[in-house]
């Protein structure tokens, strides 16, 4: 996608021309204007179905913004967000959570130029609703809060959804060290750098309390996220690249663990260790960091030069453990202002943006990458080993319970498990349960099962069901960090009628 730029120095870039490439791989343009924008600044999916843009008004440098859908029709009722930030904002960004359905939350920073400094504040807003009448579709400021640093600058800020349906955010604090000219002496010993995480906790979305993960002393240049997401079974990560200034071994892609709680797990921060990748008097640059949906991490390797070939892409299982080549790139993808276009997406397979200068067009090049930990059951859950009923089982329908075995002890949680009625146009909710009813859920098989009691009514037709679980539903027994959960057409059965009903004899 990209928005319209101007035509002159003259011209107030006044309208938005988004590319949508289909499933199909088809390509088609909508063009997006209105009397309300003045000048178009950036544009941020949301769903498939919806487009946040920012723009700013007439004689106005606040920011503002309005949701569209993918055939270019404006939400009415969207007009004129107040997000917060001007063009003196150095960065924003939307966070979708994790459940796209629920909402996002936009995230910028604010300066302050009584104290120089900028403040990193955010609104978390809901996704419009699904009203059929585009008029009335609206969203909601669920909350809104910002944070100021202390003593030091913020260089970095990045956020990202956490498991149970929060969000987080992470900062790179730095201080500029002061030193006494007359005795050359260091005046503050305070870390010259310093990383913190902050959650913003599910449907309350307050702010909990500002965590230190890492610190260091070191005389590093630069230290920029690449990324921060939740880690497999394991809390979330960081992924920093950290230059420094006469230490090459100091400078690299490094990654730190840590849990909701604030605990940083392992070691602290680890380099990623390429080095047997890197060819002797060859010059290479990481131009892409992913974490793998299933664990591990993929590096996009290529040559500085214009070579065309020995570019790769590698990957470890951990980051600790060397990388290695997993597959050869067709051709040396071009970096733009702000770096190499790519993503991953939930299928584990990355994505590359290319223009194509010589025929004019842009591409876009896809490659599955390893699973290091494979979903073998098909849940969509690598941590689930089985379930009552099988997947695709015929049950009775006078089953009374349902069950879901884990491969290690879990702990109940807060979220549902909510059983369903295949049925057109609109799926029937037969049952909901929370984690936290007693009479309805219960642990058994040394922690590792967790049964759910059925009522009477659930199964009371020969017709197919599914089963939902929340992220959230369990948690990691040893740890407390939740689990995601079992998704829609991903635990399938049918109900039938397998033994004969008994009638009374009058």
């Amino acid at each position: 996608m990209r928005k319209q730029k101007p035509i002159d120095d003259f011209s107030l870039d006044d309208q938005f021309i988004i590319r949508i490439l289909e499933s199909n791989f088809e390509i088609y343009s909508i063009e997006i204007s209105d009397e309300e924008i003045k000048e178009a600044e950036n544009i941020f999916i949301l769903t498939n179905e919806y487009i946040l843009l920012t723009y700013y008004k007439l004689n106005d440098i606040n920011r503002y913004g309005m949701i569209c859908n993918r055939n270019g029709e404006i939400l009415p009722k969207t007009k004129g967000l107040i997000l917060g930030g001007s063009k003196e904002s150095s960065f924003s960004d939307v966070i979708v959570n994790i459940n796209p359905e629920v909402g996002f939350l936009w995230l910028t920073d604010i300066y302050d130029p009584q104290n120089g400094i900028s403040n990193i504040s955010w609104i978390v807003f809901s996704m419009p609703s699904s009203d059929e009448n585009i008029i009335d579709r609206i969203v909601k400021n669920l909350d809104n809060d910002s944070i100021s640093p202390n003593g030091e600058s913020w260089t970095e800020y990045k956020g990202f959804p956490t498991i149970d349906g929060g969000y987080g955010i992470a900062f790179i604090g730095h201080q500029v060290k002061l030193v006494n000219n007359e005795t050359q002496q260091t005046l503050n010993l305070n870390p010259d750098w310093t990383i913190y995480v902050t959650f913003l906790k599910y449907q309350s979305y307050k702010r909990m309390d500002l965590f230190q993960i890492y610190q260091s002393t070191s005389d590093f240049l630069s230290i920029v996220f690449r990324e921060c997401n939740s880690a497999f079974d394991n809390g979330y990560i960081c992924i920093m690249s950290v230059t420094s200034i006469g230490i090459p071994v100091k400078s690299g892609e490094f990654v730190i663990s840590f849990l909701s709680s604030g605990l940083v797990m392992g070691k602290g921060i680890n380099q990623f260790n390429i080095n047997n990748q890197i060819l002797p008097g060859r010059q290479y640059s990481i131009d892409g960091v992913v974490s793998l949906v299933y664990g591990g991490f993929a590096i996009i390797l290529q040559h500085d030069d214009d070579e065309s070939i020995g570019n790769s892409i590698c990957d470890s299982p951990n980051g600790q453990q060397s990388f290695s080549k997993y597959l050869d790139l067709p051709k040396k993808f071009q970096k733009y202002e702000n770096g190499l276009i790519y993503g991953l997406l939930p299928n584990n397979s990355l994505w590359i943006v290319q223009n194509e200068i010589s025929t004019g067009e842009w591409s876009i090049y896809f490659f599955d990458l390893r699973q290091f930990v494979l979903d073998v059951h098909g849940y969509g859950n690598p941590y689930i080993e089985s379930t009552y009923p099988e997947k695709d089982s015929k049950i009775n329908l006078e089953t009374k319970d349902i069950s879901i075995t884990f491969n290690a002890p879990i702990a109940l949680s807060l979220g549902d498990i909510s059983i369903y009625q295949v049925n057109q146009p609109q799926d029937i909710l037969r049952q909901r349960t929370s984690a936290e009813n007693p009479a309805f859920i219960e642990l058994s098989n040394n922690s590792f099962t967790v049964n759910v009691e059925v009522l009477i009514s659930t199964f009371n037709m020969q017709e197919t069901y599914y089963v939902l679980m929340d992220n959230n539903f369990v948690k990691n027994l040893t740890n407390n960090e939740p689990k995601i959960g079992i998704k829609k057409n991903k635990w399938n059965f049918t109900a039938i009628q397998l033994t004969e009903p008994k009638h009374n004899l009058p």
